[in-house]
C-alpha cells in the first residue's frame, strides 16, 4: 500500500505545485507545457484514486513524509533561481526527474504486487505506466539546455 499512496503523493504534489506556477511571468515560457502536464495529471490521479478504491482503502499523507519533504525541497528550488532561466530550468529538470522517478517506481512496485490478482489494477497500470507526467516540459527543457547559447 505504501507504494500507491507515494504513486498518488507525488502526482498531487505535481499537480498542486504546477498549479501555482502556471499563471506566474517567471514561467511564462513554460506555460503551455506546464498546462498540459496539469491536463494529464487529472487523469492519472483520478486512476490512482481508483486503485485505493479497489484495494478498499484510502490514501495517506502521512505516510509519505519523507518523499514530500523531498519533493518540497527540490521545488523550492525552483522559486530559487528564477532570476536565471538557465537555473530555474536545471532545478525544474530536477523536480520533474524526481516525481518522474517516482511515480515510476510506484508503477513497478504496484504491477508487481497487485496485476496478477486484480484485474481493474493490471489496466490502469497498462493504461498509466508508462505516461510519464511532464515528459513535454522535460523534452523543452533538456533542448533549451543542451542549446550552445546556454
Amino acid at each position: 500500500m505504501d507504494q500507491v499512496n507515494r504513486l498518488y503523493c507525488a502526482q498531487c504534489h505535481l499537480l498542486e505545485r504546477f498549479s501555482e506556477i502556471v499563471d506566474l511571468t517567471d514561467f511564462a515560457d513554460l506555460r503551455a507545457y506546464i498546462a498540459s502536464t496539469i491536463e494529464g495529471l487529472d487523469t492519472q490521479i483520478n486512476d490512482t484514486a481508483e486503485i485505493f478504491e479497489v484495494l478498499k482503502n484510502k490514501y495517506s499523507f502521512d505516510a509519505c513524509d519523507n518523499l514530500l519533504a523531498c519533493l518540497e525541497s527540490d521545488f523550492n528550488k525552483i522559486y530559487e533561481n528564477t532570476i536565471l532561466v538557465r537555473s530555474r530550468d536545471l532545478a525544474l529538470l530536477n523536480y520533474l526527474q524526481n516525481i518522474q522517478n517516482n511515480i515510476s517506481a510506484a508503477f513497478q512496485i504496484v504491477d508487481l504486487k497487485y496485476t496478477h490478482t486484480k484485474e481493474r489494477i493490471a489496466e490502469i497500470v497498462a493504461q498509466n505506466a508508462t505516461k510519464q507526467p511532464g515528459s513535454l516540459l522535460k523534452q523543452s527543457l533538456l533542448y533549451r539546455l543542451h542549446e550552445p547559447s546556454n
